[in-house]
């Protein structure tokens, strides 16, 4: 059988698309359950750890309140959640970027099939890369804003549980989703739907699409959201030099001599 007549059989419909994008969620949506029991158990050195930057604060600011003041009675159980949510998606990151590498890899050349474990490890590099620096940099940051706002208006500074918690966890989990546009533009440029010329020539709504982004996927702070639209704008070159690295790859012939099909701008 001739990979004409393979590629002919193996043509997939717009539902056998969605059915396809359906399994990839149900197992994505599994794996992220299965990390969040597992992150349950470490739950609490976890929270030690997330605890550092307003212990940080606290030790350069001594009129700061005591962390976790006043909390309402749910505050424990929606720290604890929020911490689970996150550990979950860090640990099923590597297997929900398979899902999806698995629903784009029809559209891929033969011998790009064969890079899923690059593919695999750039993205969760990429989310952890992205909850780093939203831990180590942006919090200090958003934090120093915030309580410097409440200090303006005089308004008392308190700081509870479950809010903290969501806070930080909001923020690592933000910047780990934002900083995947490299790896999406990579997908987009492999897949034949965007081009590495429309990137470049589209970098103007970029600079505005990354300000909003920035205001969607971190907490209503100023310098976590103009942190995040610098990071963006950044990434967002990255990935215009990858799709340009790809479409050189795609452009060579493949074994059998032929090209790949052409990539849209």
């Amino acid at each position: 059988m001739t990979d004409e007549t393979h590629d002919e059989k193996t043509r997939m419909s717009f539902m056998d698309h969605l059915m396809e994008l359906r399994a990839r969620l149900v197992w994505s949506i599994v794996a992220v359950t299965v990390g969040l029991a597992m992150t349950a158990v470490f739950v609490r050195p976890i929270l030690d750890v997330l605890r550092v930057p307003i212990e940080r604060f606290r030790e350069a600011h001594p009129e700061a309140p005591a962390v976790f003041r006043s909390p309402p009675v749910t505050a424990g159980f929606s720290a604890v959640l929020s911490v689970c949510i996150f550990g979950g998606l860090v640990l099923a990151m590597p297997f929900v970027l398979y899902q999806v590498w698995l629903f784009v890899r029809p559209a891929l050349k033969r011998g790009e099939r064969k890079v899923v474990v690059p593919f695999v490890a750039f993205g969760t590099i990429l989310f952890l890369g992205g909850a780093l620096v939203a831990y180590s940099f942006v919090t200090d940051a958003a934090i120093n804003f915030l309580f410097a706002m409440n200090r303006l208006v005089g308004s008392e500074q308190t700081c509870g549980a479950g809010e903290y918690l969501r806070f930080v966890v909001a923020l690592m989990l933000g910047f780990g989703l934002g900083f995947q546009l490299p790896l999406v533009m990579l997908v987009l440029s492999w897949a034949g739907v965007a081009s590495a010329a429309g990137f470049r020539a589209k970098r103007r709504p970029a600079i505005a699409l990354a300000f909003v982004f920035g205001a969607i996927l971190t907490p209503p702070d100023v310098p976590s959201q103009i942190l995040m639209a610098a990071c963006l704008l950044a990434l967002y070159e990255l990935g215009a030099l990858l799709s340009a690295l790809v479409e050189r790859r795609r452009a060579r012939p493949d074994a059998d001599g032929k090209n790949a099909a052409p990539i849209a701008d």
